[in-house]
């Protein structure tokens, strides 16, 4: 007893175990109004709601129940739904959004906590006869089907990519609501290279390069403006992203720290999460 009392083994607060968030089943809304609280990687959502299928929008790993966001989220990927129907893209395949009550999970992101950011498949139902969507996927269909890498030998995959691609990052990244987007460097360097002749570049200053990220790429929206508990990201620098900057992500010192794989800490949750998780 008494080495049990001594042991050294830190203790995880129960707002940052990321079982807690997972056992959530449904959203919670303390208070009058929908809120992300915390930042976008330590952080939970208040009043979350789950985004539905709709024109030009299918919903995949239904099974991970991560169909959540804030209002504002669930109401931007609908509409981008629907103009990506009117531009003959097809119908866009989304992945995780967040969980019920957003926090922590327990595989695969350590952002997604507030309900503002979601996860958009490169890979498309393709347009229907007359433009009009194609039939919709079976839940097996769903948990199955995956989404191939759009990079082969460190340049775009002519099989996977297409320039209807690169229409739909512009697409989502036109938007005000959109912070910024978060792609492979290869695809950033790529768009930086196809672009820097047509003089058609500002939404290129939100495609941020990040590792990974080669067959989805991850919308973050901004904090709404009434969200007072949000914490917003640094802004965005200057420019297009196309300069000097981008390089580093092609050294040797950015290769070594993707290698690295240092245990994450737990995030540290606002206090104001405690009634989220404990709402019946």
């Amino acid at each position: 007893m008494l080495a049990a009392a001594c042991s050294s083994t830190p203790q995880v607060s129960r707002l940052s175990r990321a079982d807690s968030w997972a056992s959530a089943k449904a959203p919670a809304l303390v208070g009058a109004h929908p809120m992300p609280i915390g930042g976008y990687s330590a952080g939970c959502l208040n009043g979350g709601r789950s985004v539905q299928d709709g024109p030009g929008l299918l919903l995949m790993r239904t099974s991970r129940n991560r169909t959540y966001g804030h209002p504002v989220l669930v109401e931007f990927v609908q509409t981008i739904g629907k103009a990506a129907v009117d531009k003959g893209l097809g119908t866009i395949l989304i992945g995780d959004l967040s969980q019920p009550r957003g926090g922590p999970m327990k595989s695969g992101h350590r952002s997604h906590q507030i309900g503002l950011d979601v996860d958009v498949w490169f890979r498309r139902l393709p347009p229907g006869k007359n433009g009009k969507p194609e039939p919709t996927l079976a839940t097996f269909e769903r948990e199955k089907l995956g989404s191939p890498s759009v990079i082969q030998d460190d340049h775009l995959h002519t099989e996977h990519w297409s320039a209807s691609s690169g229409t739909l990052l512009e697409l989502f990244a036109s938007r005000s609501e959109v912070d910024r987007i978060f792609v492979n460097p290869v695809i950033k360097r790529e768009l930086c290279i196809q672009l820097q002749q047509s003089g058609k570049k500002d939404w290129l200053r939100k495609i941020r390069p990040w590792w990974g990220h080669d067959s989805h790429f991850h919308v973050r929206l901004k904090c709404p403006a009434e969200a007072v508990l949000c914490r917003a990201t640094e802004k965005i620098p200057a420019g297009d992203g196309c300069d000097e900057s981008l390089n580093w992500w092609f050294s040797e010192e950015a290769a070594e720290l993707a290698n690295q794989s240092e245990p994450a800490e737990p995030p540290i949750l606002p206090n104001e999460c405690e009634s989220v998780l404990d709402q019946l």
